[in-house]
């Protein structure tokens, strides 16, 4: 895909993604921000750089990028997982109550988000 459109952000975004995995953060670092300024409207590319500075340890940043992310689509449940997941790390109780029950509006059939809900609460 980049061969015929170099400059597709969400393509970008994976290929750092892929290149953090190998080791290659600067260069991983990058490539996501090159994405992000490409396709600043995409959801995929916004977790991407969650997900990138919450390898790096970087928790704060990474739940912003998160919120970003949100914002455009919603409704992601991978996204509020790892949004969830991170504020409760951080000792974030309301906002992980608030995620938590945004989760359960989305699928309320499944019994560990009730769980998940109760827990917050």
């Amino acid at each position: 895909i980049l061969k015929k459109y170099p400059n597709h952000g969400e393509t970008l975004c994976m290929k750092g993604l892929t290149l953090n995995c190998l080791g290659k953060r600067d260069e991983a670092h990058d490539l996501v921000k090159k994405g992000l300024m490409n396709d600043m409207r995409s959801h995929v590319c916004w977790h991407v750089y969650g997900l990138l500075h919450r390898s790096d340890r970087n928790y704060n940043e990474a739940i912003k990028a998160y919120k970003q992310a949100l914002r455009i689509e919603p409704e992601n449940l991978q996204i509020l997982r790892d949004l969830s997941l991170l504020q409760i790390q951080m000792r974030d109780v309301s906002g992980f109550g608030l995620t938590r029950h945004s989760i359960l509006t989305l699928k309320p059939n499944q019994r560990i988000n009730w769980l998940s809900y109760a827990l917050a609460k």
